[in-house]
């Protein structure tokens, strides 16, 4: 369903809200559950601005489908309260078009918690609760409270939530929803009633559940979900590390930083990312068939800084890698594919010359010597230079690009001879148990902070460019995930508690006339729950964060 505009929309006795225009003037209105106003992001239960030109949408926007998947998962929320008042579910991360959820109940004494696994037939009852929620068509309110009206409202209703508002500022201000008795935090917008959702499936996946809704990945049918296990492993891996060093949930993150122990969760963060490098370096040193390491990732997943730490590793076991470097084998300029903006496709992989890099592969591979091959991007050239790579039998060819991946880049080198590497930042830290912390928003963090103290971008300029890389990154990069001999998750703890000083500033210049002014007001409402490190210098040299703060 397109999106549509309404202009010079005005209010009456009768119609008071968007909400109230939507159910007495647009067909199907509940398959727009996000709206506009003079290009601002509201709920659609404000009242109506006289005047206003408003855009309502649907789920082919990147709004209308964050405001469903956001009511969605507020409704299996209060469906699981009603049915499981005494066991916590934790909404913990994306595995492709679905949310993962798990549970935990409190042992006998109340402190310890105990992981638990939910029958069939309980997953079909919350199920169940969930469409009766839906069906009943209840009214869904937001508004904003102070902090100390929020930590009122909190003290007997839910003392996990009270720590985290108990580690803000003064200042804060706390936006809750409600439907009927049940109420929760929230720093997006919802749809105004329940029966917005009108497609969701669960599923069983051990030992959680998958919340799965309509969105682009699945083509808009729940019933269309692809299983990612190797992405599903890396999360359950890096959540179980940082669970037993609490540091998984914001609340404690929060806690220590105000304790005066930031450089403590700085330091065992980074020695849990080296040992996790270590364990990948001893991978490849295990089997002596492997000759070229190929290493992907989408944009600031940190590929720079782990490609040169790894080699570190690997020289450490008696290796002496050489890195090539697949921008060096683009072809010229004027040959380079276009897009269907009639501009250069440079995320395409035909924007590299496939035939002549698998053929240098395959000489390394096969121990011929090349000449090094260089791009020239003044000259939009690629030339051969006169220093020769001589490959040996502790030579490890090493190769980093977001294609490393694709089969199209080393169709010529057998399998068992490479070792493929897949590294994201795949966020652990959600603000509660019920809100997230996608790993979108931390790579827009970093990278918004480094295009600017290295390339002098705007944050509006790097934005901009976000919505023609995001695309490039499903359609060249994501489908290789699961290919990857190893995924290695970058994303740090601490990090964003760091990159909020830098970030909030640049997200605070957008003015409310910029194209970027939601985005920017989504992430600056996230970040306020965010207690910051202020301190770069806490922050070791060598770490992956340096790539995005810069050197010190």
């Amino acid at each position: 369903m397109n999106n549509f505009i309404v202009d010079d929309i005005r209010k009456n006795e009768e119609i008071k809200t968007y909400y109230d225009y939507a159910k007495n003037k647009v067909t199907s209105y509940k398959d727009y559950p996000g709206i506009l106003e003079d290009g601002i992001l509201v709920s659609l239960g404000k009242e109506i601005k006289d005047g206003s030109k408003v855009e309502f949408l649907g789920l082919n926007n990147k709004w209308g489908t964050k405001t469903y998947t956001k009511t969605l998962s507020f409704i299996f929320s209060m469906a699981f309260r009603n049915i499981f008042p005494n066991l916590k579910a934790d909404l913990n991360h994306y595995l492709g078009s679905g949310l993962y959820i798990d549970f935990q109940e409190k042992s006998d004494n109340g402190v310890n918690i105990i992981n638990k696994s939910l029958t069939l037939e309980e997953i079909d009852q919350i199920e169940r609760e969930m469409q009766k929620i839906i069906n009943a068509d209840l009214p869904i309110e937001t508004f904003e409270m102070t902090l100390e009206e929020a930590k009122t409202l909190y003290k007997d209703l839910d003392k996990e939530v009270l720590r985290l508002l108990n580690t803000l500022p003064s200042e804060t201000n706390i936006d809750i929803v409600k439907c009927g008795v049940y109420v929760d935090l929230t720093y997006s917008i919802l749809a105004p009633s329940t029966g917005y959702i009108n497609s969701f499936k669960l599923m069983q996946y051990y030992p959680g559940i998958l919340l799965i809704s309509p969105n682009r990945m699945n083509g808009f049918n729940v019933d269309n979900y692809k299983e990612t296990p190797k992405l599903a492993k890396v999360f359950q891996n890096s959540t179980l590390q940082y669970k037993r060093l609490g540091l998984n949930t914001l609340t404690e993150i929060n806690e220590k930083i105000l304790r005066g122990e930031g450089e403590k969760i700085i330091k065992i963060s980074e020695a849990i990312f080296d040992i996790n490098l270590v364990d990948v370096a001893e991978k490849i040193n295990s089997d002596k068939d492997i000759k070229i390491i190929l290493i992907s990732g989408p944009t600031s997943s940190g590929k720079t800084t782990f490609t040169n730490k790894l080699k570190v590793h690997l020289e450490v076991l008696g290796y002496s890698p050489i890195m090539i470097s697949m921008d060096d084998y683009f072809v010229d300029r004027e040959k380079t594919p276009l897009g269907e903006d009639g501009e250069f496709d440079f995320e395409s992989p035909y924007a590299v010359d496939l035939n002549l890099f698998n053929k240098d592969m395959y000489r390394l591979l096969n121990m011929e010597k090349i000449h090094r091959r260089k791009f020239d991007f003044l000259t939009g050239k690629g030339l051969y230079t006169e220093e020769y790579i001589v490959p040996g039998d502790k030579e490890l060819i090493m190769i980093e690009g977001i294609h490393a991946l694709n089969p199209l880049l080393s169709s010529m080198i057998p399998e068992k001879n490479k070792f493929k590497i897949y590294i994201s930042a795949l966020n652990q830290v959600n603000l509660d148990a019920h809100n997230r912390v996608s790993t979108t928003n931390g790579r827009i963090i970093r990278r918004s902070v480094r295009d600017e103290r290295e390339r002098g971008y705007s944050i509006e300029d790097t934005l901009r460019m976000w919505e023609n890389i995001r695309p490039a990154e499903e359609k060249h990069i994501f489908p290789y995930q699961e290919e990857a001999d190893v995924l290695v998750n970058s994303a740090l703890p601490y990090e964003t508690n760091v990159l909020k000083k830098h970030i909030v500033p640049m997200l605070e210049s957008i003015e409310p006339s910029s194209d970027f002014y939601n985005e920017a007001r989504n992430l600056l409402r996230m970040l306020s729950y965010f207690v910051s490190i202020d301190d770069d210098s806490l922050v070791s040299s060598e770490s992956l964060l340096r790539e995005f703060i810069g050197r010190r």
